[in-house]
């Protein structure tokens, strides 16, 4: 059969959509997935589907994608049992109340945790509800659709990290390209700001804090994007100077230690590297990339809709670049050279459509907590998706052309 990788792809891709619909777990979905293309495209030889297995789960590359997320989730509960976050908070609020209503979720967004948007809602409710005094479907809005801007932007994004792994890239390639999505949330600000919450006198200007909650993601971002050193040695640096300048007791790192070895967050990392040995040595991509030459089908359509759908209907991040991104690597890199309008636009969609999800795991909790339906938010998330979607297609269009 001529396609008959893409078929079992697509078989896959169906029963990954059905675990999904009925479990709403992520784990279950590309696990159980991974295993019937894995199965199906390799049965015949058994020794090759164990090689393939083994190389996705224990190669270097793996391992190494393993180590950045442990890291990355260790720096990031190390940072928040310190109080990092909270003194940051004050900061911000005490320079614009307004600003804060944003900024803060956005900053707390820069630490990547399960949840993490119910940490921000807790930490502005007093804000938004007695400072501000906004709409409670406005506030979840907020909280929860700025929580998630940084994602194509910094190193520390586990979508980011897994694009870079899949296409064999490196992240500061990877975030040369999509950072264009996070300028064109970034231009939301300035309306919200000024034209959708109230003016508020303030006291006080605490910039100290801001400088003491922003400076360690200040210096992982300029030593990661501009001296492009490895994501591990930052982290790894990171984690020992935080602990010589604020000494965190012996329990903090056993909780830290805890919190990176959560065993279903690296299950489904390291079946998803397995998914992508197994395309790309069954040949799914090639085959892939013959089909829609064959009939004429524009990649640009597939590049959108494929992470499109599977964001809106997952819970996690993770789903959007694991599964089409594989698939969609012969388009992506063309003879070694990146298309990076074709990696903005798949980046995009499964980004902004993971936010559209109704399994969203900070919108439940964000809308649970404000005590809202989240339908309610929906008149405020869908043209924030319209918006910045055609934006950031705009702004990288005009880029990458001059380019």
């Amino acid at each position: 059969m001529l396609y008959n990788a893409i078929i079992f792809y697509v078989v896959s891709l169906v029963i990954l959509f059905l675990v999904l619909f009925k479990t709403k777990e992520p784990l279950y979905a590309v696990v159980i997935s991974t295993l019937v293309y894995g199965i199906f495209t390799f049965l015949n030889n058994i020794p090759v589907l164990i090689k393939y297995t083994l190389d996705g789960l224990f190669s270097f590359s793996s391992l190494r994608i393993y180590l950045l997320i442990f890291l990355a989730f260790y720096l990031a509960n190390l940072l928040r049992e310190l109080g990092v976050l909270d003194a940051l908070t004050r900061g911000i609020s005490s320079i614009s109340p307004r600003l804060a209503a944003i900024l803060v979720p956005s900053a707390i967004g820069l630490i990547p945790m399960p949840g993490g948007a119910l940490v921000s809602a807790i930490t502005v409710e007093k804000l938004y509800f007695k400072t501000l005094k906004i709409k409670r479907d406005y506030a979840t809005y907020l909280n929860y659709w700025f929580r998630h801007i940084w994602v194509p932007s910094w190193p520390l994004s586990q979508s980011i990290i897994l694009t870079a792994a899949i296409l064999g890239l490196t992240i500061p390639d990877v975030l040369s390209t999509t950072f264009i999505g996070t300028v064109a949330v970034l231009t939301l600000i300035p309306y919200i700001v000024y034209r959708t919450l109230p003016k508020v006198e303030l006291s006080e200007r605490d910039v100290k804090s801001v400088v003491e909650g922003l400076w360690i993601f200040i210096l992982i971002g300029l030593l990661v994007i501009i001296f492009r050193i490895p994501l591990e040695y930052v982290l790894l640096a990171s984690i020992a100077l935080v602990s010589i300048l604020y000494k965190p007791s012996l329990n903090i790192h056993k909780s830290s230690f805890k919190f990176a070895a959560k065993w279903n967050i690296f299950v489904i990392i390291a079946f998803s590297l397995v998914f992508k040995e197994y395309i790309l040595n069954s040949g799914a991509d090639i085959q892939f990339k013959e089909f829609i030459t064959v009939y004429h089908i524009s990649p640009y359509i597939i590049a959108f809709l494929l992470p499109f759908l599977l964001g809106i209907s997952a819970s996690s991040e993770y789903i959007f670049v694991v599964v089409p991104f594989p698939i969609l690597s012969r388009f992506i890199i063309v003879n070694g050279v990146i298309n990076h309008l074709m990696l903005l636009l798949a980046y995009a969609s499964g980004w902004l459509a993971i936010l559209l999800s109704p399994v969203h795991l900070c919108l439940i909790l964000s809308a649970e907590y404000y005590k809202v339906k989240i339908i309610e938010t929906y008149k405020y998330l869908i043209p924030s998706f319209i918006y910045t979607f055609i934006l950031t297609i705009l702004i990288g269009y005009v880029v990458f052309n001059i380019i």
